[in-house]
């Protein structure tokens, strides 16, 4: 095992016992001086963050937060010797430049007289995708139950979306059967000039992004508009919204219906990680869930005017039958 030469794992200040747990433990473990200085890094440390150990040990812990606030600047270490642990929640970056949620649980200890800090650091990202979803699910639901219009349903579906990744653009687009047609659902993140020039499209292979997975209702990743045939003839008004890839996922009813299309826009070219293509089925399928939601209620309430009109029909038609054989008794009589 190579360690350090100041680390606490080091021969002259740490015990064998330890310096195995700290090698083999599942969990990824840093350990810094006061001033943040990386001493240690096991294993799934290295993995987690994608740097190998040399690269670790010659940064500051402040060089992984993706944050503001650094660990490394915070006051007041000194109080750790009294409670010995903390928990810190912060966004780390990776080698690659992904940026992740994690929980630091810190630990404070002594050695020879000099202070270490134990980090044992969690990936919480998928734990608090969970708990946003969640929330901005219960709030949408919500929203339908009040029966809010359908523009501000997917509006609060694109918000929840852009919210999971805050670096993206996303946009719903309504389906038209009768004229083939991709007309605006919800834009907030686009200028009004796009949301026009997009209103409307022809639902047709080669018209973008999007035009391109209604007719195809397939996924449509275009990663370089500048490049992309299907862009070709919109792609100055691409660049003049400030977006340069366009990744379209079809919107499919539970009858196997174009309904419309999900759109994610970044403004550099880009490809969709596994994360990406998840996100994008799951903000298809809720705004599916609006627009079906919507759809049956209009379908309810067509049959239910169908219906009293029917019923007003029956009821005036047998008034004047009753009102004819009335006449004709009287007449009779």
């Amino acid at each position: 095992m190579t360690t350090n030469s100041n680390s606490p794992l080091s021969s002259a200040g740490g015990s064998q016992q330890y310096a195995s747990y700290f090698e083999t433990n599942s969990d990824s473990i840093l350990i810094h001086d006061e001033s943040g200085n990386l001493l240690e890094a096991n294993n799934e440390a290295c993995r987690m963050l994608g740097y190998t150990k040399p690269e670790l040990l010659q940064m500051n812990i402040a060089d992984l937060e993706a944050g503001l606030q650094t660990i490394s600047t915070q006051k007041g270490w000194a109080n750790f010797l009294t409670s010995n642990s903390l928990i810190l929640q912060r966004d780390f970056r990776k080698k690659d430049n992904s940026i992740f949620a994690v929980e630091i649980y810190y630990r404070c200890f002594d050695k020879a007289g000099e202070a270490f800090y134990e980090c044992t650091v969690k990936d919480v990202s998928e734990r608090n995708l969970l708990r946003l979803r969640e929330r901005n699910r219960v709030r949408i639901l919500e929203l339908l139950a009040i029966d809010a219009d359908i523009y501000t349903i997917l509006n609060a579906i694109v918000r929840s979306i852009e919210e999971e990744a805050p670096n993206c653009i996303c946009t719903i687009q309504l389906y038209d059967k009768k004229t083939n047609t991709l007309n605006f659902g919800a834009a907030p993140g686009m200028p009004d000039f796009y949301n026009q020039a997009t209103n409307g499209v022809t639902a047709a292979e080669g018209v973008g992004s999007c035009g391109t997975a209604a007719f195809s209702k397939t996924l449509v990743c275009v990663e370089d508009i500048a490049t992309h045939p299907y862009w070709a003839d919109y792609k100055d008004l691409a660049f003049r919204a400030g977006v340069r890839s366009c990744w379209s996922q079809p919107i499919i009813s539970a009858r196997g219906e174009l309904v419309g299309t999900f759109a994610i826009y970044h403004s550099e070219p880009q490809t969709p990680a596994d994360k990406d293509l998840q996100r994008i089925t799951y903000g298809a399928r809720f705004a599916n869930l609006a627009i079906e939601n919507r759809r049956i209620k209009a379908e309810l309430l067509e049959n239910k005017t169908y219906l009293e009109q029917l019923l007003q029909e029956r009821t005036q038609e047998l008034a004047r039958v009753i009102k004819e054989r009335d006449a004709l008794k009287q007449a009779k009589s």
